[in-house]
């Protein structure tokens, strides 16, 4: 990753962590990462907007982040992205269940022992862990290939499997 984007992270791991209003969002400029720098923007790839939707989606952010990048962006074809934006959502979501699911099961005892001492429960926990890698990994690719131009199929295919990986 490179110092950018580590920065651009971090940032919006700051700002997205707890519960935002919306001008701190805006002032952070979250909503302006694929705008050029020279009109204001941070100037961020397809592959930027990656890493603000899937933060979204970790905190459970439920402004329109989405959208507002989408129209900074003047994206043509609005609902293949919002498809692609809301695939990476998922997968923050799916990953943020997962590490509240650990938690939780090394937390609670059940016999003497923590959840997550039995089999079961680590099998359970695998297909979690399993499901929601491949749901970011879709995502992920979809957005690359949006860097790359027409990217229709990959992001037909992350929704795909963020919703496969969903309702498992």
């Amino acid at each position: 990753m490179s110092e950018l984007r580590a920065f651009l992270a971090d940032t919006t791991e700051r700002v997205l962590d707890g519960n935002p209003d919306w001008a701190a969002i805006e002032n952070a400029g979250l909503t302006k990462v694929l705008v050029p720098e020279e009109q204001g923007g941070f100037g961020g790839t397809w592959e930027d907007a990656f890493i603000v939707m899937r933060a979204c989606g970790v905190h459970a952010i439920d402004h329109p982040i989405a959208e507002a990048i989408l129209d900074s962006a003047n994206v043509n074809d609005r609902d293949l992205y919002s498809a692609m934006m809301l695939a990476a959502k998922m997968a923050g979501a799916l990953n943020a269940a997962l590490d509240l699911s650990v938690q939780y099961t090394r937390e609670r005892q059940q016999f003497g022992k923590p959840l997550a001492s039995f089999q079961a429960i680590q099998q359970q926990l695998a297909v979690f862990a399993e499901e929601a890698a491949a749901a970011d990994m879709a995502a992920a690719s979809a957005f690359r290939a949006a860097d790359r131009g027409d990217a229709w199929f990959e992001i037909a295919c992350a929704k795909l499997r963020a919703n496969q990986a969903a309702r498992i």
